[in-house]
């Protein structure tokens, strides 16, 4: 509604709350054609007889000077609608634009940060070419607007296939606190064959060390009978990517039973089966399947950089998530509608505040 539209309506509403009041007023027949009473009570219109066949006209008396001559009615309003409810701004303007539909992908997403929580320990195991690397970094990519994140060792001559918020670390003591750190199980015993460390001890102190310092720590494996029995007891997030055939009858037994539902539940996969996971989350309380994209730097070589020899990359850090790139998040997965406490899970924010300034919204309202 237009201000001078809003004008017109308060004025006319004064009016005919002026006419209605003299309804209360006391009326009677010798004085009915006093000009003060706008009711007279003839039969055809006597309030206790309502309501009339005869339609209802009221005699508002005239006006001999203009009662508005003294006061700014126009500046009166515009001070009382701006207290009450603000001066538009674009960002409002914007907030009020219908929301789109949020797209697969984003949905997903948001799921998948549900259900692994910050800080977490997580497994991912399944088969050889079953996704669990691409979704290892898909992970990482959706971790970067809450914390930093690394990768633990990476050859030489695949450095440059990372994007540049990701870092690279070759010992974990080096992981900041309340980063994530990838850890490829294929890694460690790349790096056991130049140092003659043993895999597992390895694996025990990288799990101390993620309890210390809050790391959301995840570890790709073939298998789980492969790691440390600590890493496997102290797992949050099990991840299950499409189990070998003979997996069932080799995988530890305290997760043997979860395994074999996986199995289950991917024989009646159609499609490609990659995009799928079966995902046991204690703290979420989820168990069920999950898809995952690709992350937008995706290269196949990633899932096969240890394949061969070659000298181990230099620690490169990882680059923080701008301001910038932030607010953009936010205001993509607020025209998504994507609800507020979502926003706050996947950017890593702690308020509600945080998010509304970043959308420019002065008012905070309610979801």
């Amino acid at each position: 509604m237009k201000f001078e539209g809003i004008v017109k309506t308060v004025t006319i509403g004064g009016l005919v709350y002026v006419a209605l009041k003299g309804l209360s007023q006391p009326t009677n027949n010798a004085n009915h054609n006093n000009p003060g009473n706008f009711l007279p009570t003839t039969p055809e219109y006597n309030p206790m007889t309502w309501p009339v066949q005869v339609p209802l006209v009221l005699h508002v008396p005239q006006v001999t000077r203009n009662i508005f001559a003294d006061i700014d009615v126009k500046a009166i309003i515009e001070e009382a609608f701006n207290k009450s409810f603000g001066k538009p701004t674009p960002a409002d303007s914007a907030s009020t634009q219908p929301k789109l539909s949020p797209d697969p992908q984003t949905i997903e997403a948001g799921k998948w940060l549900k259900v692994i929580p910050h800080p977490s320990v997580v497994i991912i195991i399944g088969r050889r070419g079953s996704g669990k690397s691409a979704l290892a970094y898909w992970l990482l990519e959706l971790y970067r607007y809450r914390a930093l994140s690394f990768v633990l060792g990476m050859p030489q001559q695949v450095r440059k296939l990372l994007p540049e918020w990701l870092g690279i670390i070759n010992d974990p003591n080096d992981a900041p606190q309340g980063s994530t750190l990838l850890v490829d199980e294929a890694y460690l015993r790349f790096s056991a064959r130049e140092s003659q460390k043993l895999s597992n001890r390895e694996i025990s102190r990288i799990v101390n060390l993620s309890r210390q310092k809050r790391l959301t720590l995840i570890f790709v494996t073939q298998q789980a009978s492969y790691i440390d029995k600590n890493l496997a007891s102290a797992l949050d997030v099990l991840v299950i990517k499409e189990p070998a055939p003979l997996q069932t009858k080799f995988e530890r037994h305290e997760i043997n039973e979860i395994v074999r539902t996986a199995a289950e539940k991917f024989r009646v996969v159609s499609g490609d089966r990659r995009v799928w996971s079966l995902v046991y989350s204690q703290a979420a309380n989820f168990f069920d399947m999950l898809p995952n994209s690709l992350p937008s730097f995706w290269n196949d070589r990633l899932s096969r950089v240890y394949a061969s020899s070659g000298t181990l990359s230099e620690t490169k850090p990882a680059r923080k998530t701008t301001k910038k790139e932030k607010v953009r998040r936010v205001k993509y997965l607020h025209s998504m509608g994507i609800p507020v406490s979502q926003i706050m899970e996947d950017v890593g924010v702690r308020s509600r505040t945080n998010v509304y300034n970043y959308l420019k919204i002065p008012d905070i309202k309610s979801e």
